[in-house]
């Protein structure tokens, strides 16, 4: 994907390049067996089904979260603020509590805010962060200096028992090819779309080609075989689901888009109960250097987009009462506090994390380091005061129910306690 107003280094990678390396099913690498092992009684688990959206370019918290109360956040940012609620303009920043707003662009996720669904962690990052694409994307997704070490994710699903035995996969990443966060893991199935996943020999007659791959593998005594095998079982089941003519339990429909499709596909799989624990989704085109457009324009017409789906996403499972997901967003990092001379903003470090879901704890997690240039990091950014790998061994420590947390975020000591960001199981 090209941006003309993104920075060199993220205009000239490709989308295969932000990832692991492309596979219909990633099964042959997967992580050595050294990994702790957790019982859970089948069928009963009360683990949670995690929807990781990841915003590839870094996405500008200060119009995801406008600090409104703070006067030098329209001193620093004369073009690109979201004006103050109350002012009269038709761009108003939708208050939260009084200090933090959403730019209009997030109305869409108001019902789950006002409902406790929806956290908003400001100001996270990690200290020493970096502003490259790619160191900043490989750490968050891996955590490790050694990409073959798999993604956290991967770790995760290599430290704890699967929700179902049968399940054909356990994560999907919507995809051509795995992201890090989940490479070298096993039964991870990756595809651009749900309707185009098969075996795709580029004959007349695929399925009958399929068929012969299927029987000529099942005599391969490596791991090829597995491949083969376990691709079959994915292909048949989401045939079976038939997540085109899926229908969402509520009137709020999907936005015909790269996001509202995976999370409508996300949708067909939990109510289908199939067993997927966790899906990934890349976005791309975050990278804001130019022409931004808080307001109206690029930046707001992608935020649309995701609280539209997201909003779907939301009122779809709370129609059906399905009550074990859990969404997180999160970006590379974020932007500069103050708007560049291109009405834009270049690369910073604190930024924003969303959570939604029934059992996220709602509201803003935030420990504000405010703007004044004293306080920022490095006197441009946005100082990072949350830790992302909190956030995130919180979510694997609650809602995964994976005390591995040592093993799944090797670079930090992550807490075996509750951190607050995600309601413990029952």
């Amino acid at each position: 994907m090209s941006d003309p107003n993104a920075c060199p280094e993220y205009r000239t990678i490709s989308r295969r390049q932000f990832v692991g390396g492309a596979s219909l099913m990633a099964a042959a690498a997967v992580l050595p067996g050294i990994a702790p092992r957790m019982a859970f009684a089948q069928g009963t688990s009360v683990k949670d089904t995690v929807i990781l959206i990841q915003l590839r370019g870094g996405a500008d918290p200060l119009t995801f979260c406008p600090p409104h109360g703070d006067p030098i956040y329209y001193q620093v940012r004369p073009t690109l603020a979201i004006p103050q609620p109350g002012s009269g303009h038709g761009d108003a920043a939708i208050d939260l509590n009084g200090y933090f707003g959403f730019a209009r662009a997030f109305a869409p996720l108001m019902t789950a805010y006002n409902d406790g669904n929806l956290g908003v962690v400001n100001a996270v990052g990690r200290a020493n962060w970096t502003r490259s694409h790619f160191d900043a994307q490989n750490w968050m997704q891996t955590d490790m200096p050694n990409l073959n070490q798999g993604g956290w994710l991967s770790r995760h699903l290599a430290s704890s028992d699967p929700l179902k035995i049968t399940a054909p996969f356990r994560g999907v990443a919507f995809s051509d090819a795995t992201p890090l966060v989940l490479s070298r893991a096993g039964q991870v199935a990756s595809m651009a779309s749900t309707s185009n996943y098969t075996f795709d020999a580029s004959f007349s007659d695929d399925a009958a080609v399929a068929d012969v791959i299927r029987r000529m593998y099942s005599r391969v005594r490596d791991e090829s075989r597995d491949i083969v095998r376990d691709s079959s079982r994915a292909i048949k089941t989401i045939e079976e689901i038939n997540v085109g003519s899926y229908n969402s339990a509520a009137s709020t429909p999907y936005p015909n888009s790269y996001i509202g499709n995976s999370l409508k596909s996300t949708a067909a799989m939990l109510k289908a109960d199939i067993g997927v624990e966790v899906l990934c989704v890349d976005t791309y085109g975050w990278d804001t250097h130019g022409h931004q457009g808080s307001r109206s324009g690029m930046l707001s017409n992608m935020m649309a987009d995701l609280a539209n789906s997201l909003a779907a996403f939301y009122a779809d499972m709370e129609s059906t009462g399905f009550k074990n997901w859990t969404i997180v967003v999160m970006s590379e990092f974020g932007r500069q506090i103050e708007e560049n001379g291109s009405m834009g903003t270049d690369h910073g470090t604190g930024g924003t994390m969303l959570t939604m879901g029934p059992n996220v704890v709602g509201g803003i997690h935030c420990d504000w380091p405010g703007l004044e240039p004293e306080n920022r990091y490095e006197g441009v950014d946005l100082a990072p005061t949350k830790d992302y790998r909190d956030v995130l061994g919180d979510l694997v420590y609650c809602r995964l129910q994976n005390a591995n947390t040592d093993y799944v975020f090797p670079s930090k000591n992550i807490s075996q306690q509750p951190l607050g960001y995600f309601k413990t199981a029952a």
